[in-house]
């Protein structure tokens, strides 16, 4: 590195920020910016009419930027502007500029390569677009739909892939896990190409391609996400501005081309939809410089600036300045050689490819005691790793890895990785009490809606840290801002005297006139009418309730719909209708009710009735209403509202040409008073009574002998077509069975392997072959199969167990060959075999001969399906050792399967998309093709496909409720009411003992080492305390008590509006953390080797402690909080206010350069750091308390109604008003981390 000269100064304040800026670039010659997407359409001084905020509530910082270099390049200043975007592609970010000395210079990401190395596949010249080149290249005749399709195979989906292993993040997860849901997104994007083609949309296929191309870069996640989801961007610097707001414009809303977009959000809201961030064409700093020699960097800032004081955030900018022009090279990269090195401090500039390095050496240095890390988010899976292989490092003391996380609450889009996080890599578990209702949906039912709470009562969430001498403590907080009711409704109140003077003004009331101008001309009254508008954007949630019912209402009745469609399906069959109109002759197809079912049907039938019973919160069987008096169906009544007609009357049950009387319900087969009556409800009342869902060794043999069955030699000799048929299908069985054995055996040897090298064992169960057979069939031909397969096997064992016990022999038999003979025509349809038209003459001998072959084709179903869990079993090992493994160069000769060979295999046995299967085939089972149909009739039906793109954003990214923090009490008679709502984190930093720190860049996925990134790493020497007064100054304000906010250790409340706008906190404190307590408990002992001037030093600090204790209203506060916060707490825990006066303690000793030792007895303090986390631990779960309890009384208030009915009002009341919430300690409270978020991140 070279030892440059340059200084650091750190700015908090927007306003700070644009003054340095127009200072410097007021005598600039030459000005650099890098950015994402810089262009001026995408600037927004913001007015966001659905909250109704004022329209100069906001100012962007992007606007600014923009405004000040336009100016800049006006005035002869030469600026370029290096502009990460993937618009270069679709040529809309055209800059219409008439300054030669003004440039944008467009830069790409690996992604962008890819699909420039895709589009040249195609034809593109150098100067076209994409746009224009597919319009070209589809009128072309000899380029047709097959070339298309080779074109995103090869020149997409393998090079996604293949870019994927080089990402630091994908080495952290399942490869096959990852390779097998690219490849079930790129199918569908294909098929659903396929079928717009086939269907003669010409016009509209290129609309398509164009609409897949724009957003190929899945992979602008900001722009797709917002224009899927606006209300995803409020207050959130994830998405770091609103200015994707803009660019609602370019979705396009021709009815087609939502096709794409939904495969799109599938994968999206996959549990690995995090890795594609990666492909993200953007940076992770927001930097300019000046001449080369002045650098700011504010990737740590909000975009937007609200101009309401009671919006609260955390910024950090950086400010760079050297009298050499050492930023020169900065596009190169060659940054990476800054340092400087004084007597002060150390500074030194790191990029992508350093920073990783620098982090893990830093974290496993052993002086290292304590990482306090703030960030916007803690999305890093690499950062979370490197935290968590410190288990592995060898420390001279205990209990040394100790890590703070300030972070925003993470939101719908990326809760889910941040869950992961915290239980799967650092091993934390997260406590969702009940009163956090899961919210049970799929991709096709909705349960009806509910009145129902914005807020969700999480005063009993918590997470549970994993505490011992090996694994790092690491504890994630959360600020927030907590305002007076009162003070709230002083904002309302000004807001409201403001319209009603506005309603007084008359063209010829100048008096009238000018006190309005008087009163929203006053500082006092515009900052609360920009509060109240603020506050109001932060509870949107309430404005959006009516929708969302609505929107709910709307799902639950398509569900009901589609149900009725799959239950019609095997209640009716097609039947040809030929009739004359006025002469004519028409044919046509209508559908009539079947008298007689199949065995296969009556099972599908009751896994329905399962599936309804266990999803909605209320049914009701037999259900006759009047209306249905005349209907002749058993109808189910669903909550109260929908009602399904699920069998027809006086129907039979078909088992080898024997018809049993069949019916649906208990009260129905009581009615019919026969001998021999299957009755559905009671097959699923018998499922569900099982104990014992575990298939013997017995049952399976029994099943397995119902298949394998002597094969008789006198049978009759068919026709000589009809033998060549036969023997063509034994053959095609014969070929499948030597696979399934090959594979076997290999995989076999694997696992061999794999123990070989110590890895964790393999966590796969051999399922017995009925298993294996039941778990093919719900997943092939039911389509709610995902409902039922939850845990995994454990329905599929509960069907066989059910189906060997309930059902007759001859029903099972027959079950099993409507399985087999599905397969066979599969194993045919993929197959060269060519079949003799003939014609049957035993049709008898025929007969037995094709059910044999049913049966050994189920068989080999059955081992394929064994081998395929057996597959995954191993491939969902999550151990480096196996993955190791995998990469060797012997990985192939070791198994004698290539990995190419293993995923053809396996993406063959996933039938799940029968549409590749002809639905002739399916003549023998017709309901089956249902599963295409449920799957049409959102998906593929043109009509529909923004219905079913609206449909998926809906249930996957909008939430209903208020975010965490967000919520409102009002005053009682005895408690006072308050608002409280988060206070954003912008800035990252990852601190080491207060001494040290990088600051800048993303700790999000491929923001360490993926992702250009700066980050200024800033180290005190010689005594500088300026990174440790930063951060220290930062976590007192967080954690001081509302009336010791003076600083001065008198008793006086300040409000958060004041105490945080000040941005006082910041600077040094004028009192020592130790005086800002409410109870002193220990002087410092004084040593006789100290001289005489420092015994009195120590002497008089002794005396202000001690002067704690004689202060009454302290000692009176001491014991408020004391009591109000003891309530729940166990008998050996630490109150929240005792909590309090230990972070205050530590706070002085880190100031006072005290690590390691107790202060007021210098000995040896091993766990001073953790017991530090702990007591903020004990805060930030007070506080969720403080901010939660009695948030949902009404509805407390009915669950103990319901549990205690004997009880009169006033006990109910009582049982409620029990729990009060406590006392506020500071404003930090644990990370709330919402339910069922997704993992975009």
């Amino acid at each position: 590195m070279k030892n440059k000269e340059f200084t650091c100064h750190y700015i908090y304040h927007q306003n700070n920020l644009k003054n340095l800026i127009d200072k410097y670039c007021k005598q600039a010659k030459n000005i650099v910016l890098y950015c994402n997407n810089f262009s001026r359409k995408n600037i927004l001084n913001l007015a966001l009419t659905d909250y109704d905020i004022a329209k100069d509530c906001y100012y962007s910082l992007d606007k600014y930027l923009y405004d000040t270099l336009k100016i800049s390049a006006y005035k002869g200043k030469k600026v370029q502007i290096y502009d990460y975007s993937y618009e270069k592609f679709t040529d809309s970010n055209n800059f219409n500029n008439n300054l030669p000395n003004f440039t944008i210079t467009p830069l790409s990401c690996d992604m962008t390569s890819i699909l420039d190395d895709f589009v040249k596949a195609l034809g593109k010249s150098e100067n076209q677009t994409i746009s224009k080149t597919m319009t070209q290249e589809l009128e072309k005749e000899n380029k047709n739909i097959d070339f298309l399709i080779i074109c995103i195979n090869e020149k997409l989906k393998i090079p996604i892939l293949q870019k994927l292993k080089s990402f630091d993040e994908y080495q952290k997860l399942n490869e096959y896990k990852l390779n097998e849901q690219i490849e079930l997104v790129f199918n569908e994007l294909i098929q659903n190409i396929k079928d717009i083609y086939a269907e003669g949309y010409e016009l509209v296929y290129k609309i398509i391609i164009n609409a897949f191309l724009g957003i190929v870069n899945i992979f602008r996640l900001k722009s797709f996400l917002t224009k899927t989801q606006p209300l995803l961007v409020i207050g959130d610097s994830a998405f770091e501005s609103f200015k994707a707001y803009k660019e609602i414009s370019k979705w396009s809303e021709d009815k087609y081309s939502y096709a794409i977009y939904n495969a799109i959000t599938q994968l999206l809201i996959s549990d690995i939809g995090y890795i594609f961030t990666l492909f993200e064409n953007k940076i992770d700093h927001y930097t300019l410089i000046i001449d080369n020699k002045i650098l700011f960097d504010f990737s740590g800032f909000g975009t937007i600036r609200n101009q309401s004081l009671a919006y609260h955030k955390q910024d950090l900018a950086i400010h760079l300045q050297s009298n050499e022009e050492i930023f020169k090279d900065f596009h190169n990269k060659k940054f990476l050689k800054l340092i400087t090195q004084n007597s002060k401090e150390e500074l030194i500039l790191h990029s992508r490819y350093s920073i990783k390095e620098a982090l893990k050496k830093q974290m496993s240095l052993d002086q290292n005691r304590l990482s306090y890390i703030e960030s916007p988010y803690f999305n890093s899976i690499t950062l979370a790793q490197i935290i968590k292989d410190l288990k592995g490092e060898k420390n001279e003391s205990y209990y040394a890895k100790n890590f703070l996380i300030i972070t925003n609450a993470p939101q719908k889009y990326n809760a889910g990785l941040h869950q992961k996080l915290t239980e799967e890599i650092f091993e934390n578990t997260i406590i969702y009490p009940d009163t956090i209702e899961d919210e049970t949906q799929n991709d096709i039912l909705i349960k009806a809606p509910k009145d129902y709470d914005t807020t969700i009562d999480y005063s009993k969430y918590k997470i549970d840290i994993i505490d011992n001498e090996k694994d790092a403590f690491v504890l994630s907080l959360s600020p927030f801002i907590c305002l007076n009711y009162q003070t709230y409704q002083g904002f309302k109140d000004t807001v409201k005297e403001k319209e009603e003077l506005f309603k007084d003004i008359t063209d010829n009331n100048l008096e009238n006139i000018f006190q309005y101008m008087n009163f929203i001309k006053t500082p006092s009254n515009i900052n609360k009418i920009h509060n109240y508008h603020y506050l109001q954007s932060i509870f949107y949630q309430a404005n959006n309730k009516k929708t969302f019912l609505e929107k709910q209402k709307q799902y639950f009745q398509e569900g009901i719909e589609c149900i009725r469609t799959y239950i019609d399906s095997i209640t009716h069959i097609a039947q040809p209708k030929i009739g004359t109109y006025t002469g004519v002759v028409y044919k046509g197809e209508g559908f009539v009710k079947k008298n007689v079912f199949t065995i296969t049907d009556v099972i599908l039938l009751a896994l329905t009735y399962y599936m309804i019973k266990h999803f909605y919160s209320f049914i009701q069987t037999d259900f006759q209403a009047w209306w249905k008096l005349f209907s002749n169906y058993e109808s189910i009544q669903i909550e109260e509202e929908e009602s399904i007609d699920i069998l027809p009357t006086n129907v039979f049950l078909n088992i080898n040409e024997e018809k049993i009387p069949l019916c649906f319900s208990k009260q129905q087969k009581a009615k019919l008073a026969k001998n021999e009556i299957f009755c559905i409800e009671e097959f699923v009342d018998y499922l569900e009574q099982l104990k014992d869902h575990e298939i013997s060794d017995e049952e399976d043999r029994q099943f397995l002998s119902s298949l394998i069955e002597p094969q008789s030699e006198n049978h009759q000799t068919q026709d000589e077509a009809v033998e060549y048929n036969l023997k063509q299908i034994k053959a095609l069985i014969e070929k499948e069975k030597i696979s399934n054995k090959k594979i076997n055996d290999e995989l076999n040897e694997l696992i061999k392997d794999i123990e070989k090298n110590n890895i964790n064992k393999i966590p796969y169960n051999p399922q017995k072959t009925i298993v294996a057979m039941m778990d093919v069939f719900i997943d092939k031909f039911f389509p709610f199969a995902d409902f039922l397969r939850a845990d995994e096997f454990k329905f599929a064992k509960l069907l066989s167990k059910t189906i060997l016990n309930f059902l007759t022999l001859k029903a099972q038999k027959a079950f099993y060959e409507s399985i087999g003979i599905s397969y066979l025509l599969f194993l045919m349809m993929n197959s060269s075999i060519q079949m003799k038209k003939v014609k049957i003459q035993n049709q008898e001998q025929f007969n037995k001969r094709l059910k044999r072959l049913n049966k050994i084709a189920l068989l080999e179903l059955c081992y394929m399906q064994k081998n395929k869990n057996k597959y995954e079993a191993i491939m969902l090992v999550d151990d480096l050792s196996f993955k190791e493994l995998k990469n060797h160069d012997g990985f192939k000769d070791i198994t004698n399967i290539s990995k190419k060979q293993i995923f053809q295999y396996k993406f063959n046995f996933t039938l799940k998309n029968i549409r590749s299967i002809a639905k002739e085939s399916f003549i023998s089972l017709p309901q089956a093709i249902i599963t295409d149909l449920i799957n049409q009739l959102w998906i593929s039906a043109y009509e529909q496909s923004k219905k079913e793109h609206e449909r998926l954003q809906f249930l996957n990214f909008a939430h209903k409720y208020n975010p965490p923090y967000v919520l409102a009490k009002k005053p009682t008679n005895t408690q006072e009411g308050f608002i409280s709502y988060p206070m954003f984190i912008n800035n990252t930093f990852v601190s080491f003992n207060f001494t040290s720190m990088f600051t800048g860049g993303k700790l999000q996925t491929g923001g360490l080492g993926e992702k250009e990134a700066l980050f200024i790493y800033h180290k005190d020497v010689g005594g500088a305390k300026r990174v440790r007064n930063y951060l220290l100054n930062k976590l007192f304000a967080y954690l001081c008590l509302d009336e010791l906010r003076s600083k001065t250790g008198d008793l006086k409340t300040i409000e958060d509006i004041d105490f945080f706008n000040t941005y006082s906190y910041l600077h040094d404190l004028a009192i020592k953390p130790r005086l800002l307590k409410l109870k002193h408990e220990e002087d410092f002992l004084i040593p006789d080797c100290l001289s005489k001037t420092q015994k009195e030093n120590i002497q008089k600090y002794n005396q202000k402690l001690q002067a704690i204790n004689n202060d009454e209203a302290k000692r009176a506060l001491y014991d408020e909080y004391k009591r109000s916060c003891d309530n729940g707490l166990s008998e050996n825990s630490l109150n929240p206010i005792d909590a309090y006066h230990q972070c205050m303690d530590y706070l002085e000793d880190m100031d006072n350069d005290v690590f390691n030792t107790k202060a007021t007895n210098n000995t040896p303090d091993p766990l001073k750091h953790r017991n530090f986390l702990k007591a903020l631990d004990t805060i930030g779960q007070n506080n969720i308390k403080a901010l939660y309890v009695g948030v949902n009384k009404k509805r407390l208030e009915n669950q103990e109604r319901v549990k205690h009915e004997k009880f009169n009002q006033s006990n109910i009341k009582q049982t409620i008003i029990a729990e009060k919430p406590p006392k506020m300690i500071g404003r930090l409270a644990t990370t709330i981390i919402m339910k069922n978020g997704l993992c975009i991140g």
